[in-house]
């Protein structure tokens, strides 16, 4: 309903109407986005750091567990950008 308000009010046409749609992202969830992906990649570089310590201290079942956390900070790097960069335009 919104959309269709602004459409009428811009008078804008078909093709000029989803180039527009982008730009109306919303800051706060890019912005979230963008400070995640650089956290998380802060994050996994420190826990990768700590699990080449206790394989060379040869404790594997503890770097293991480290190895894993690594996986699950990388994944979630990516739901980071998903959610900065493309869910951000669909919620304006």
């Amino acid at each position: 309903m919104r959309f269709r308000r602004l459409r009428r009010r811009c008078r804008l046409t078909r093709s000029t109407w989803p180039s527009l749609v982008p730009d109306r992202a919303p800051r706060p969830l890019h912005a979230a986005g963008t400070v995640g992906i650089f956290s998380d990649i802060v994050m996994a570089v420190g826990v990768l750091l700590v699990a080449f310590e206790l394989v060379r201290r040869e404790r594997s079942i503890a770097a293991a567990g480290w190895i894993a956390m690594f996986l699950s900070i990388v994944v979630f790097t990516f739901v980071d950008a998903i959610g900065g960069y493309v869910l951000a335009p669909l919620a304006g």
